[in-house]
C-alpha cells in the first residue's frame, strides 16, 4: 500500500516534508532472481517423481468463443460403459408394467 501526499495539507511541517520526500532521488532496489536447478536431495530412496499436471491444449477453435473467453476445462468422455452414451437412461425392457409390479411384488 503507498501512501500518497496531501498537497492541501494546512500543516506547514506537512507540506515542508513533503517537498523533502519529493526532492530525494528515486531508490530502485534491483532483485536478482536466482532459480535453483539442483535436485534438493539426489537420492531418490521412494522412487517419487514429479509429473506435469498441465496437459498440452487440444484444437478448441470450433467452440466459437468470445475474445477474451477460454475454456476452463473440459470433461473426460468414458466411452467404457455403455450408460454414459445413452446420458444415463435405463435400457428398454420386454415386460409390461403390470409385469413388472408383479415381480415386484413377489419379492
Amino acid at each position: 500500500m503507498g501512501l500518497k501526499p496531501n498537497p492541501q495539507c494546512d500543516d506547514s511541517h506537512c507540506r515542508a516534508r513533503q517537498a523533502e520526500f519529493k526532492a530525494k532521488p528515486v531508490v530502485e532496489i534491483a532483485t536478482e532472481v536466482k532459480e535453483d536447478t539442483a535436485p534438493v536431495h539426489a537420492d531418490n530412496e521412494w522412487g517419487i517423481s514429479l509429473v506435469d499436471e498441465h496437459v498440452p491444449e487440444e484444437d478448441v477453435t470450433n467452440l466459437n468463443l468470445v475474445d477474451g473467453v477460454q475454456i476452463a476445462y473440459s470433461i473426460p468422455v468414458d466411452n467404457s460403459t455403455p450408460e454414459s452414451s445413452t446420458g444415463g437412461a435405463v435400457a428398454a425392457s420386454e415386460l409390461s408394467l403390470e409385469e413388472l409390479m408383479q415381480q415386484m411384488k413377489s419379492m
